[in-house]
């Protein structure tokens, strides 16, 4: 049997296998939000992250996401086209 092409691992874990693990572990111990959708829950929740180190942008964000899937009714920010709204004016 040829091992040409292929390499061998010793734990015998395919690489997404190994990865699998530790991403799951750090995605749930990296910050755990606080579940809500009141504008305390919310504000509690970017304070934390700042403290972290986070970004604020990122925090808000974060924050944000958080109260929508514990079903708030705060919709989505829209993305600027690449036209500025006072230039189509001028077409």
């Amino acid at each position: 049997m040829s091992y040409v092409g292929r390499i061998r691992n010793p734990s015998g874990l395919t690489m997404a296998a190994q990865r699998a693990p530790a991403y799951e572990m750090t995605k749930e111990k990296d910050m755990p939000l606080h579940k809500g959708k009141s504008e305390k829950v919310i504000g509690e929740n970017i304070s934390e992250m700042e403290e972290a180190g986070h970004p604020k942008s990122q925090a808000i964000a974060a924050s944000l996401n958080e109260a929508r899937e514990s079903g708030a009714h705060i919709p989505k920010k829209h993305k600027m086209s690449s036209e500025h709204h006072r230039h189509k004016e001028h077409r």
